[in-house]
């Protein structure tokens, strides 16, 4: 499965995992970044990581959004995608991590559209796969995570609850990182 949606997706955007210590190193180059370099540990065998903001030095247009076809002047996010996706297939589940970096405070409105456009971009792949392949998963879930080098960004809330923050329709996880060196570390699990 993961194979053929390989075949749909720009190999220029995908991301390599590492079959020796299964990791995935997520690079992020934007001005005032300061997780440059997000080490995701233990990603499982069966997964397959690509970015929606990918940046060529070759073809600075095709990558400017994520369709051509789409009005890049649009301001309502629907230009917005986020530094990865990693997608995870485990007795039969196809869980989809949509996930974004964030260095400083969380813009809600901002996160939620680049979360949600993102969602509706993978679903878009998805209806391909189906549709091109004859391939569909029955039980996919979809993971929204935001890795924030800012502790401020995770809203206090008692131990026992779920930590997730919800704008709108779309809940999504904090996940603070350590950063040293422009450098962070995050167990798959942690996601």
């Amino acid at each position: 499965m993961l194979d053929s949606l390989k075949e749909i997706i720009n190999p220029e955007v995908i991301l390599s995992i590492s079959m020796d210590d299964h990791s995935l190193l997520v690079k992020e180059d934007g001005f005032g970044s300061k997780i440059k370099k997000l080490k995701i540990l233990s990603v499982p065998a069966d997964s397959l990581a690509f970015t929606l903001d990918f940046k060529s030095n070759v073809n600075k247009f095709c990558f400017k959004q994520l369709s051509c076809y789409v009005n890049p002047k649009n301001g309502c996010g629907v230009n917005k995608g986020c530094d990865l996706v990693l997608i995870s297939v485990k007795e039969g589940k196809c869980i989809i991590y949509i996930i974004d970096l964030k260095s400083g405070r969380i813009k809600k409105k901002q996160s939620e559209l680049q979360l949600l456009n993102s969602k509706l971009y993978v679903q878009y792949l998805f209806s391909m796969l189906h549709a091109f392949y004859g391939k569909a998963f029955k039980n996919i879930i979809f993971k929204h995570v935001i890795v924030t080098s800012d502790n401020r960004n995770v809203k206090k809330a008692p131990v026992y609850s779920a930590k997730f923050t919800k704008i709108s329709d779309t809940l999504y996880r904090n996940k603070v990182v350590t950063v040293k060196n422009g450098e962070a570390r995050i167990h798959f699990g942690a996601l």
